[in-house]
């Protein structure tokens, strides 16, 4: 039996429960375009420990096998895993950053126009350029084009969200997911120059299952619709297990109404008063509008 085979069992004989998961951020992340399911974020751990030698087997779909997790999974035509996605801090802020990349021009030649070519250049005789514009390289070494293609500078927004954690419901065991929640390192992209740095993850038993729907019935991940009937929210195509970003086998599934939604209740499914809420209790007389 190979290390893929006993990890399958080995989470089929596991306790699960019902779980809250903060994961707490020491930076920004960058605001995405999709929503980050947990089962996904587990699912890369555990297949880099299982086939962490075989370079490209993550991004090579055609190698792609089931990931066991340490979660509980639903029944029906498209089972999927008891995972939320992320949601954040009701405090959270989000605000907008540039991305900024000038490419080195020393080499990136230059355009001219009306070039008059001496002869024995393009033929015997003196003659004007034919197109309206000529692109050419200075003969100091290979050229690049800022432009356009690999070498192309750019300015672009991108829209950060700072939070203080990102909160995550499932259905599955405490330590184990603890231990491969401890190998997260960064959520998100542009991991590489520091957004989304995991700062540390608490996780705590809880008494109701929010890994599917939130305290108000909406959709805390992606539902199949065929298995999920009588679900009303925002309709998508979406794979229903990892990897999502992979356009194989997408099934019309219902949706969470944003990319990264906000958490409003507490554990126990009650409603938490959001600042402007807050800020009128404090701050504003009950009789200002009788003046």
């Amino acid at each position: 039996m190979n290390e893929w085979e006993t990890r399958i069992k080995q989470y089929d004989l596991l306790n699960k429960q019902s779980l809250e998961i903060l994961i707490y951020l020491a930076t920004p992340i960058v605001f995405p375009l999709e929503n980050i399911h947990l089962d996904s974020l587990l699912t890369e751990v555990v297949a880099r420990e299982l086939f962490g030698h075989d370079i490209d087997r993550w991004q090579n779909q055609d190698k792609h096998v089931p990931i066991p997790l340490p979660l509980e999974k639903t029944k029906g035509k498209y089972p999927i895993w008891k995972a939320s996605v992320a949601f954040c801090s009701p405090k959270a802020r989000e605000h907008q950053d540039f991305w900024v990349k000038r490419t080195n021009d020393e080499f990136s030649g230059y355009s001219s126009q009306k070039i008059v070519w001496p002869a024995g250049v393009i033929g015997e005789n003196v003659a004007k350029q034919l197109g309206y514009e000529v692109h050419l390289e200075k003969p100091t070494g290979p050229a690049n084009n800022p432009a356009r293609g690999g070498f192309k500078s750019y300015f672009e927004p991108r829209n950060l969200l700072t939070t203080e954690y990102l909160i995550f419901h499932a259905n599955g065991n405490k330590p184990e997911i603890i231990r491969l929640l401890s190998k997260l390192k960064n959520i998100g992209k542009k991991t590489a120059i520091g957004f989304g740095k995991v700062k540390k993850v608490v996780v705590t038993e809880i008494e109701k299952d929010y890994s599917l729907f939130t305290p108000d019935q909406k959709p805390a991940r992606v539902l199949p619709v065929e298995d999920f009937p009588k679900v009303k929210a925002r309709m998508i195509a979406s794979r229903v297990t990892a990897p999502y970003w992979s356009k194989r086998n997408m099934v019309i599934c219902y949706a969470p109404a944003s990319s990264l939604p906000k958490w409003q209740w507490d554990v126990y499914g009650q409603h938490k008063p959001t600042f402007e809420e807050i800020w009128f209790e404090e701050n504003v007389d009950e009789d200002w509008f009788d003046e």
